[in-house]
């Protein structure tokens, strides 16, 4: 590893010149050492830990995302994909970013990150004060000596780190922080701690101005020239029309709701009025408030299940044995499911419903709400697909009712759904209530 000192744009930019293609590219406002005097630059998963519920969670949200976008989820390579935009749009991976640009790393380099709570307050569609909490982020000028790290990619993979281009893999149609920081994604997986030093060309150091002089030379100036806003990025905008999630705040003067993905927020994205389509959701059963029929089960469940990655088609016994006893079986959570939106829409899935036709044929579909800002405004039924109940499997039998969306594998989401909590069954504690069954994960 090369260790080089610039004073000028000049010398930066000599320095530069010998890392062409074959390298990648990181800046960081402060250096970050281990005991051997090596630089320690490593994943978010090191540095903070996994969250497994919510890494599910979440990497089903992108999936969806990205399979919307025309991204063949069945590629061996996906998890990088997936986990690429959960990086770059501030929450956790298995990954480091590079670029391959020195003046997206050189910008890095020259300013440094700052991020707090901010509480603001807003009025609900009823006109009421509600409390919005989210993490306010910006990026100030350093005045500290900045380092640009230069990585030579055959040495990444040598030393057995996984390199993904975000940059040629998900090409988008608008702007987003990975295409305009030319972003790609090096590995730390199994027993690795850290980037091995060894893939390190070189290390340049300079103050501040000087990286910032190169990224101003190259068009990065401002914060939105790196992170673009929500305008232009469309799936920034996606992961924040996300519903706001009620929180326990100690003594409120009024009720506080959160991101239900904390993400750091450079721009102002939340307005004094909110409309009806930004949900203000408190969790609930649905069976709760709503009257159901004499022969209709409802099972609550964590939102886990509908979150789980699992193979469908095999059978699925502990399930079947509630859908030969009622007309209908619902399978409901207490929030709501985290799918992709519609823009500008107020309806929502909250669980499967199967319900029996005639025979064995049963008609699965998903449970919808209208929630509109903070209050529940209906509910019912989206259409689904039919399937045949046969020994222990539900098998597809297409019919003229079938839902018309053009978008099947959004329909087995719901076996999926369906497999896992089959899967859950196994060891869960349940508590039978009249017409509820309440299901504990072991």
């Amino acid at each position: 590893m090369k260790k080089i000192a610039v004073d000028n744009l000049s010398e930066l930019e000599r320095a530069l010149t010998p890392y062409g293609t074959t390298f990648l590219f990181r800046g960081q406002t402060k250096e970050y050492t281990l005991s051997d005097g090596l630089p320690n630059i490593t994943s978010s998963f090191v540095r903070k830990g996994c969250i497994p519920p919510l890494m599910l969670k979440w990497i089903f949200y992108t999936d969806e995302l990205l399979r919307r976008g025309g991204l063949d989820l069945k590629r061996p390579d996906l998890l990088p994909l997936t986990q690429g935009p959960l990086q770059h749009y501030g929450w956790r991976s298995f990954y480091v970013d590079l670029s391959s640009d020195a003046s997206v790393a050189a910008w890095f380099a020259s300013y440094a990150f700052q991020a707090n709570p901010e509480l603001h307050l807003c009025e609900n569609t009823s006109e009421q004060p509600v409390w919005v909490k989210l993490l306010g982020a910006s990026y100030k000028p350093s005045e500290e000596t900045g380092h640009l790290y230069v990585f030579d990619k055959e040495l990444l993979r040598t030393f057995g780190h996984t390199l993904v281009s975000l940059e040629d893999e998900l090409t988008t149609d608008c702007p987003s922080r990975f295409q305009t920081q030319k972003a790609w994604l090096a590995s730390i997986f199994l027993d690795q701690r850290r980037l091995d030093p060894r893939s390190i060309a070189a290390h340049i150091t300079a103050p501040a101005d000087i990286f910032r002089a190169l990224a101003k030379s190259a068009g990065f100036q401002t914060t939105n020239d790196v992170f673009p806003p929500p305008e232009d990025d469309k799936l920034l905008a996606n992961l924040l029309n996300l519903p706001l999630h009620l929180i326990d705040v100690p003594n409120p003067l009024f009720p506080a709701y959160s991101r239900s993905l904390e993400i750091p927020e450079y721009q102002e994205t939340i307005p004094k009025h909110l409309p009806p389509t930004t949900a203000l959701y408190s969790p609930f059963w649905l069976s709760d408030v709503l009257d159901n029929n004499q022969n209709e089960v409802c099972l609550h469940v964590p939102e886990e299940i509908f979150y789980a990655s699992i193979q469908i088609g095999a059978p699925i016994p502990r399930i079947c044995e509630y859908i030969r006893q009622s007309d209908v079986t619902n399978i409901e959570t207490n929030e709501l499911i985290c799918y992709p939106a519609i823009p500008h829409t107020t309806t929502y899935e909250k669980g499967i419903s199967i319900r029996k036709d005639q025979g064995n044929l049963y008609d699965v579909c998903g449970i919808t709400v209208d929630y509109a800002g903070n209050e529940l405004v209906g509910a019912g039924g989206s259409e689904g697909y039919r399937y045949e109940l046969i020994g222990d499997q539900l098998i597809r039998r297409p019919s003229p009712t079938d839902c018309s969306c053009g978008d099947p594998d959004r329909h087995t989401l719901h076996l999926r759904a369906i497999a896992a909590l089959d899967e859950m069954l196994k060891t869960a504690k349940t508590e039978r209530d009249g017409h509820i069954i309440r299901v504990h994960a072991a």
